[in-house]
């Protein structure tokens, strides 16, 4: 199978380790796997008037774009994609694609269905980064 993880970034986190693990288990199993991540994050998180967050999202963004496409701190063996938003112009077409934080599954949601059945990979109740009403959505 072909299954592809969403990731909002590739940081040093206990969720993307998570992520991370599933994804060299799969692979080694005989998929292929992709973890996916934006240069630009979700702007679900930003509100419209919010300017100062825009623009720092944005420069959070260049400066992802400048960096290397690697994971120093874990020994990832599935394929890294570094894509600049997440959407259907991007995402290659699989069989199952996993959003894996509530943003990545308003993404994930819009994606056309040619990019995989959708799944959620909750592993918490993210209300920490985002409003408790966008992540019960």
């Amino acid at each position: 199978m072909k299954i592809s993880f969403i990731l909002p970034g590739i940081g040093i986190s206990g969720g993307a380790r998570v992520v991370f693990e599933y994804a060299n288990n799969l692979k080694s199993r005989g998929h292929e796997v992709s973890v996916i991540y934006p240069i630009f994050g979700s702007l679900y998180m930003i509100k419209w008037y919010n300017l100062k967050k825009i623009i720092r999202t944005f420069l959070f963004g260049l400066n992802r774009l400048r960096k290397n496409n690697k994971v120093k701190w874990f020994n990832l063996e599935a394929k890294l994609v570094k894509v600049p938003i997440i959407s259907n112009l991007f995402i290659e077409d699989s069989d199952i694609i996993v959003a894996t934080r509530w943003d990545t599954a308003y993404d994930v949601y819009e994606l056309r269905k040619t990019k995989g059945e959708k799944f959620y990979l909750i592993q918490g109740y993210e209300i920490w980064d985002g409003s408790k009403y966008m992540v019960d959505n």
